[in-house]
């Protein structure tokens, strides 16, 4: 009786630690990923690529790491982001969160916001503003390369408007009281395997103002390795 009230005890726990939403990940240096990574325009696959990503260095807000080539010689291009995989531009002299895949703990429903203003990010747009709002929708059985993992999934939906500069605008009209806009969408999905401590498969698709897709990224994991 007391063997049998003990196993269903630690198959309580057992559960209720699965069903926990996974914190943010301890991450470490050396902990590493490798990608596939393909790259398209419109329908068009300009490239795929496989990818090591290494951490380099771990401090309180940041994860510093190096991206190289698999199996390439070439030098390892050094980058950064949040201790959530969050990434940071300097916007206007600020820098700004642009974008955040995971916001820990990833409980389902959760969501979270992101926006974002550049002023002259090209000569022909005056302002670009970008808006996305991330949710984590749930979970699910995902095969990837490097296995099948039971992953959170976050999906993010938003859109960008851009103010176009005089001489870029259409029919440019003498006088016209407001400068002529132009807008599009913006999806991105992410899949989250706690024990990989990143993502195992994710998603990033623009649109343009009349709907179409004009580029899209995307990439899968193909091994880990990482410190418990």
């Amino acid at each position: 009786m007391n063997r049998i009230a003990c196993g269903s005890s630690l198959a309580a726990i057992s559960f209720a630690v699965l069903a926990q939403a996974p914190e943010r990940p301890q991450l470490h240096v050396g902990d590493t990923w490798t990608y596939h990574i393909t790259t398209e325009k419109g329908r068009t696959v300009l490239s795929r690529v496989s990818n090591d990503f290494t951490v380099t260095r771990v401090t309180a807000g940041s994860v510093y790491y190096s991206q190289t080539v698999s199996g390439a010689a070439e030098t390892a291009v050094d980058q950064f982001a949040g201790t959530d995989w969050s990434r940071t531009l300097s916007v206007n002299g600020t820098d700004i969160v642009v974008n955040r895949p995971f916001s820990f703990p990833l409980t389902p429903g959760k969501s979270w916001d992101i926006e974002y203003r550049k002023i002259h990010p090209t000569p022909d747009h005056a302002f670009e503003l970008w808006r996305s709002r991330y949710t984590v929708v749930g979970t699910e059985d995902v095969t990837v390369p490097a296995g099948t993992f039971h992953a959170f999934k976050v999906e993010a939906e938003g859109g960008w408007v851009a103010e176009l500069e005089p001489a870029a605008a259409s029919a440019p009209t003498a006088g016209m009281a407001e400068r002529q806009r132009v807008g599009g969408r913006t999806y991105k999905a992410f899949w989250y395997a706690p024990e990989v401590k990143r993502w195992i498969r994710s998603i990033e698709e623009y649109f343009d103002d009349n709907g179409e897709r004009v580029s899209r990224f995307s990439s899968e994991l193909v091994s880990w390795k990482v410190q418990p």
